[in-house]
């Protein structure tokens, strides 16, 4: 008997519950890169310049979904918190045991807004049921290096004075489709 119960509680020990995004926690970071040349225009004056840009993107999505797997955990908001105390908050759907909506893991522009950096990262994870924490935890995520990708050349023009290089390289790169030519 003493067996059969040791049997029982490895089994529950095996199968502890793991808390992840939709595409693991271990993902791949696409480095892209090109130029764009821009032509800023009024009635008056003409300017051609040219830039340089380049962007980090997670292959699988910048995006994705918390899941739970082999457990069930009872809560309606999920919080996800880097270790410098920035946090997003999603609601969650205890029936299918992940977020309702899309956690923003990278911020292709850089601004600080993406819940994960290149190599290691920590994350607190907290369950909440009507604003209660039910279950606090820390997961990891590593987010390595893999593929480079140049893109081609672009052209853009504005009319009026040429907006910040961040601006310009953000459209660049959404006007090419992220580097994804068809």
């Amino acid at each position: 008997m003493k067996y059969l119960i040791l049997a029982f509680w490895t089994c529950r020990l095996l199968q502890a519950q793991e808390i992840s995004f939709s595409h693991g926690s271990d993902l791949k970071m696409t480095k892209m890169w090109g130029q764009v040349s821009v032509l800023c225009y009024d009635d008056i004056n003409q300017n051609w310049q040219k830039y340089h840009c380049f962007q980090y993107h997670i292959e699988s999505g910048n995006k994705d979904y918390l899941k739970v797997v082999n457990g069930n955990i009872s809560a309606d908001k999920v919080t996800l918190e880097r270790e410098d105390n920035y946090f997003q908050a999603v609601s969650y759907d205890e029936n299918l045991q992940q977020s309702i909506n899309m956690f923003q893991l990278w911020d292709p522009a850089l601004t600080g807004k993406g819940l994960l950096k290149l190599g290691e990262n920590h994350l607190r994870v907290k369950f909440h049921k009507s604003d209660n924490i039910i279950k606090e935890d820390f997961i990891t995520i590593n987010v390595a290096l893999g593929h480079e990708k140049e893109c081609e050349t672009g052209i853009l023009s504005y009319p009026g004075n040429c907006p910040s290089t961040e601006l310009i390289c953000l459209e660049y790169f959404q006007k090419n489709n992220s580097c994804k030519f068809e």
